[in-house]
């Protein structure tokens, strides 16, 4: 994949869309990114391209009110190599765990690491909110051993069921220690997972920034709808934002078309959409929010009294597997458990 820093604003403009509000920030991304490509080249292939791939996937979990220029990269780059030096395995790669504007810290570390960055991710081109929302653990794919590490606290847990409890322990790590930590999980020879594994996700985030950028505005929209498939799904004004930073952002925004409501349920990403009491998008398909200038929306940027066009896209055909809508039914079954009155399943 060639990567130069020329390409820098339309790659994040790809990121952000493909996070559906989550994923990271494109602001601080943008920065990262900049100064990474100024350093020297950077390496992002697909699995097929690499001989022999082994490497595990990275992550940071904390509060989304944790600020920008916190030590996340530290904690990846410890965390990465406590399990590469438990494992004794040769990590010469790292695999994406999500597609959205925090790939510039994957990006990043692969360079300060001297590894390759695999073009693809565990999520299918999308950010999700929730860890074990993922293609390994869609396959039966052990999530063990884990290195877990934040300021002060340093651990190799072996002994964990499945990625929901791992995402159980993770989570309530990060709430105990009140404080961002950095996680490196399925230390895998990646060939062996090479059809399980969406592919070229990185790079259809730099072709949808190239090919939207080119596009807007005198095309409008047209361009996401014609080679992504992507529809208009509402056009309103942002009446209310009600959302509350903890472990997530999470919590509603309603929209006025002057003729109907719009809700929206956030955590981190934009989840599902209602008109009035019918559900019309709700993930894993991406529901994408975009000002009056075409910029898309992070659900932490909405602010009330902005003019917004919501945009639905079709989700990667790995969530249309039977196991995945097992575990969709469960995801939404938590917010439910969460969100009694709100019929959404």
């Amino acid at each position: 994949m060639l990567f130069d820093e020329e390409l820098v604003d339309r790659f994040i403009v790809g990121l952000t869309i493909l996070g559906g509000g989550g994923g990271g920030n494109p602001k601080a991304a943008r920065a990262l990114l900049k100064k990474t490509l100024s350093k020297g080249e950077i390496d992002i292939r697909r699995v097929n391209e690499l001989k022999a791939p082994i490497g595990p996937s990275v992550y940071p979990v904390g509060s989304s009110a944790i600020p920008a220029g916190s030590n996340e990269d530290a904690l990846l780059e410890k965390a990465f190599l406590n399990l590469q030096s438990f494992t004794g395995l040769a990590f010469n790669s790292i695999v994406p765990v999500e597609i959205g504007p925090d790939v510039a810290n994957y990006i990043a570390l692969s360079q300060r690491l001297g590894v390759t960055l695999i073009d693809g991710d565990l999520t299918g081109g999308r950010a999700a909110p929730k860890v074990y929302q993922n293609v390994y653990f869609m396959n039966n794919i052990p999530i063990a051993p884990m290195a877990v590490v934040a300021k002060g606290f340093d651990r190799i847990i072996t002994d964990v069921k499945d990625d929901i409890a791992a995402e159980a322990i993770i989570r309530g790590i990060a709430g105990d220690l009140k404080s961002l930590i950095g996680v490196a999980d399925h230390p895998l020879p990646l060939k062996k997972y090479v059809d399980i594994l969406p592919s070229g996700t990185i790079s259809l985030a730099l072709d949808m920034g190239n090919d939207f950028t080119d596009s807007y505005p005198d095309s409008g929209y047209e361009i996401l709808k014609s080679k992504y498939d992507c529809k208009v799904i509402f056009e309103g004004i942002i009446t209310s934002v009600d959302t509350t930073s903890g472990g997530f952002l999470t919590g509603s925004i309603t929209l006025n078309s002057g003729e109907a409501d719009l809700s929206i349920f956030v955590l981190n990403e934009f989840i599902y959409a209602k008109l009035g009491k019918k559900v019309v998008a709700k993930f894993p398909d991406l529901i994408c929010l975009f000002n009056k200038n075409g910029k898309c929306l992070t659900s932490s940027e909405l602010r009330k009294g902005g003019a917004v066009t919501v945009m639905l896209m079709p989700c990667n055909p790995v969530w249309n597997t039977g196991s995945a809508r097992k575990l969709n039914k469960k995801f939404f079954g938590e917010i439910q458990l969460n969100n009694p009155l709100d019929q959404v399943v």
